[in-house]
C-alpha cells in the first residue's frame, strides 16, 4: 500500500498537513542560511491514481503526487515541539537524552 492509498483510508475529507520538504525559500543570515520546507495544510478530497486531490482553505485545490509526500499528520501535531529533541538535545520533560 503506497502513502496516497493510505491517506485515501485513513484521512479522506479531513483535514491533514503535509510535508513535501521541498524547498519554499531560504533564508540568508550574516553568518549562515537556512531553508523553510513546504507544509500544506488542506483537506483531502480524494485520490486519483495516487494524486492527492487536496483542498486549501482560501487558496483552492493543488493536485499532489504521493512521491512528493514525505509524511503527513494531523491538526494539532507540533512538528516543532517534535523536533525540539534533535535541536535541543531535551526531551520535552526537560530530561537529557
Amino acid at each position: 500500500m503506497g502513502i496516497a492509498n493510505f491517506i485515501k483510508n485513513r484521512f479522506l475529507k479531513q483535514k491533514i498537513i503535509l510535508f513535501l520538504d521541498s524547498e519554499a525559500e531560504t533564508l540568508t543570515y550574516d553568518e549562515s542560511w537556512a531553508s523553510n520546507k513546504e507544509f500544506f495544510e488542506g483537506i483531502v478530497k480524494e485520490v486519483i491514481d495516487d494524486v492527492i486531490v487536496f483542498y486549501i482553505e482560501d487558496v483552492g485545490t493543488i493536485y499532489i503526487n504521493e512521491q512528493s509526500i514525505k509524511s503527513f499528520w494531523e491538526p494539532g501535531f507540533s512538528y516543532i515541539k517534535a523536533i525540539k529533541l534533535s535541536l535541543t538535545n531535551k526531551m520535552t520533560n526537560g530530561a537529557q537524552r
